[in-house]
């Protein structure tokens, strides 16, 4: 995936959290909504970053695919909302060491 379709794909997910208890099941996010929520300011900061031309560290692209995707992993899958928001911070801090 490139930059811009993670970008949408992150501002996608916390919208998908702030709707999470309007929504019927089937149509219900994976990951768990507290965790995306505790970490939104962080996540849109990194939509943010990814949607703009600055450059970005490759390694914090894989950590971000990790964070989005993993569910054995990623703090976002958890009833973990400080590690959420912590994996956020670093992963937007890392982006910018390019």
């Amino acid at each position: 995936m490139n930059r811009n379709t993670y970008a949408k794909s992150i501002t996608r997910l916390v919208d998908s959290a702030e709707s999470y208890y309007d929504v019927l099941p089937p149509y219900r996010i994976v990951h768990r909504p507290e965790s995306v929520l505790a970490a939104k300011p962080e996540l849109l900061a990194i939509s943010k970053q990814l949607a703009s031309t600055e450059p970005v560290n490759a390694k914090a692209m894989s950590h971000l695919k990790s964070l989005l995707s993993d569910g054995t992993n990623s703090p976002l899958f958890r009833k973990d909302p400080e590690a959420a928001k912590r994996a956020a911070a670093e992963i937007r801090k890392e982006l910018s060491a390019a």
